[in-house]
């Protein structure tokens, strides 16, 4: 199944009309650069990089319909995943000394890995407003992270420590999820898989000058514990309100 978050908004007369159209004046800025495929591992804990090749390997077959999607092979599968830092947010209270990292209920997917190619070219809509277009394509792979928007817990870490130490502690804290792999179900499911697919498609216009057309792929998990990590030390933290 395949489902579009679009963006939508007074398009550029060069925006998109595909995922692949042509942009006259396009610029290349970046493009990821190519790997091995990785090797997932035959047994015990799955990690980052097992799970964002699950990932790949299911979307590379998520056109299939007369197969079960290869992903299905790892359902029930433990894992074991450290966050990385893009996906924290930190705060301090200033006031009373305390230090809060959360990962938002509202993030569906959890990134580990991405393909991403990027540019920008001249844009100009019908009114001939011109600005500089952003645009970018490409994969997002990762995890999908259990429940929804509206009864998701956020994961959250709250401590108590002076302003330096929650300075010092603030670029280097994580949260590391331990699970399992599952079937996929829900609305962005692909069938007889452990894959959610999403698409997220945003129409440049003047005011939001950004052509995406991303597709997310992330592998379906249940989350059975949560630990709070000190990524210079790799230990725990300690000494949660």
């Amino acid at each position: 199944m395949r489902v579009l978050t679009v963006i939508l908004g007074l398009a550029l007369v060069t925006a998109a009309h595909g995922k692949d159209a042509p942009r006259r004046n396009a610029r290349p800025v970046a493009k990821a650069a190519s790997a091995k495929p990785h090797t997932i591992s035959a047994g015990g804990l799955l990690n980052e990089a097992d799970l964002a090749a699950i990932a790949k390997l299911g979307a590379a077959s998520s056109q299939d319909k007369f197969s079960d999607n290869p992903s299905l092979a790892y359902v029930g599968r433990e894992y074991s995943v450290l966050l990385p830092a893009s996906e924290i947010a930190v705060d301090y209270n200033k006031d009373f000394h305390v230090l809060t990292a959360i990962v938002s209920k509202y993030s569906d997917i959890v990134t580990l890995d991405r393909n991403i190619d990027s540019s920008v070219y001249a844009g100009k809509n019908g009114f001939g407003a011109k600005t500089t277009v952003s645009k970018m394509r490409g994969d997002i792979f990762g995890i999908w992270l259990p429940g929804s928007i509206y009864d998701r817990k956020p994961l959250t870490f709250t401590a108590a420590m002076p302003g330096d130490a929650a300075r010092s502690l603030s670029t280097d804290i994580r949260a590391r999820l331990t699970g399992k792999v599952i079937k996929a179900e829900g609305v962005y499911a692909e069938k007889a898989s452990a894959l959610m697919k999403k698409s997220l498609i945003t129409e440049a216009t003047v005011a939001n000058p950004l052509d995406t057309w991303l597709e997310e792929y992330a592998v379906s998990v249940s989350v059975e514990k949560v630990e709070w990590i000190d990524a210079r030390t790799g230990l725990p933290l300690t000494g949660a309100l």
